[in-house]
């Protein structure tokens, strides 16, 4: 897939080609989510259009209606006269965007936006219709969908997290020991249901006692619960993308790298994945394996990046990501997206050789470090 971009929003120019695997990296507010919430847009139109229409939404096709509707609102600006947008091919824009689609159609990409703890104010996942008609679509529909999983859980009993048939063992042990420190997820039935983390014989504790990592992860793991479902049934029918955005929110290095376990097994299950990432850990494990193919690295190597209980039973899942398209792409403060897939630490480009800049720091650390370390040296020679 090839997805052309001239002057939408901060984007002045980019030619994306997306692979099994890719991964945006760049500074904040350099266009990475809006570019990812316009591809499911163009994915998915009639299905957003259905759904904003399920919900009484209106809007005038020839206006700015769509836009603010689903980027949020006053997000329209994101085009001018001068925005050219091509998907596989073909060219799009608001007023073709905007038209009305006939028959129902699902949405094909399953979309995990950086705003998802927003879905929890209350200590629920918010229905659809409760957000404002100028909050992001792809949070109002996050929400929705979550909240149908947690009600899916909530039947067959109050805890949540872990239950046996969701996850792999071994990935369960992980996440909680890693994220949620031996506490179990639950529902609590006190007149309106709500998320709490417990322990036995212990009061439960609301989503505003929660630390930071946990109330970022529990959203994207209701998504994964339902993106991964037993065995029976290798993935969702109807979806063919998930968007992950920053998956990292909060979490320590040890969380992260659990988290990319969960990654290898959606891509294993044939989902096509698009990440945003501020992390050098997620692009680190990409440099990895992109080394291991040229050095004729296998399976057992891919694991051995990850905490070996939590990577137990996972040696497809690896072989498969020595076998898959990865791209990467940074997007810059001067408006240019660039490929850096080839992620060689020596390249002359900076943006190439420190990971979009997400090594810059320890890499200048490093330096700094070694100059005063010789000039202690050489004065007390």
């Amino acid at each position: 897939m090839r997805f052309a971009l001239r002057n939408f929003g901060p984007v002045k120019q980019a030619d994306i080609r997306f692979g099994d695997l890719t991964v945006f990296v760049g500074p904040q507010a350099t266009g990475k989510s809006v570019t990812l919430q316009l591809m499911k847009l163009l994915v998915d139109t009639g299905a957003v259009q259905q759904m904003l229409g399920r919900y009484g939404f209106e809007w005038d096709a020839a206006g700015p209606g769509l836009m603010d509707l689903y980027f949020g609102e006053g997000m329209h600006q994101l085009f001018t006269r001068a925005t050219r947008v091509g998907w596989d091919g073909r060219k799009h824009g608001p007023r073709s965007l905007a038209r009305r689609r006939k028959g129902s159609e699902a949405a094909s990409v399953y979309y995990v936006p950086a705003q998802r703890v927003l879905s929890l104010t209350q200590g629920w996942p918010k229905p659809f219709g409760e957000f404002s008609a100028g909050d992001p679509y792809v949070l109002r529909e996050f929400s929705e969908r979550v909240r149908v999983v947690a009600e899916q859980l909530a039947r067959a009993g109050d805890v949540l997290f872990p239950r046996e048939q969701r996850l792999k063992e071994p990935v369960r042990k992980a996440l909680s020991r890693e994220i949620f420190g031996g506490f179990s997820l639950n529902v609590e039935r006190n007149g309106r249901k709500r998320l709490m983390l417990g322990r036995a014989g212990a009061p439960g504790l609301p989503v505003t006692a929660w630390s930071t990592g946990q109330r970022e992860f529990v959203p994207m793991l209701l998504a994964l619960l339902e993106l991964l479902p037993s065995k029976k049934k290798r993935r969702l029918d109807d979806v063919s993308w998930v968007v992950l955005e920053e998956l990292e929110a909060g979490l320590h290095p040890r969380g992260i790298t659990t988290c990319l376990v969960l990654l290898l097994e959606l891509l294993n299950r044939g989902y096509r994945v698009c990440l945003s990432t501020h992390s050098s850990t997620v692009v680190d494990l990409l440099w990895a394996v992109h080394v291991f193919r040229q050095k004729g690295g296998v399976a057992r190597d891919v694991l051995a990046l990850f905490d070996e209980p939590a990577a137990a039973g996972m040696t497809p899942a690896a072989q498969r990501m020595l076998e898959l398209d990865i791209r990467v792409h940074h997007f810059g403060q001067d408006g240019h997206v660039q490929d850096i897939s080839a992620l060689d630490p020596g390249a002359i480009d900076e943006r190439e050789g420190t990971w979009g800049g997400l090594t810059g720091f320890a890499s200048s650390t490093s330096d700094v470090v070694s100059r005063v370390a010789a000039r202690a040296w050489r004065q007390g020679a």
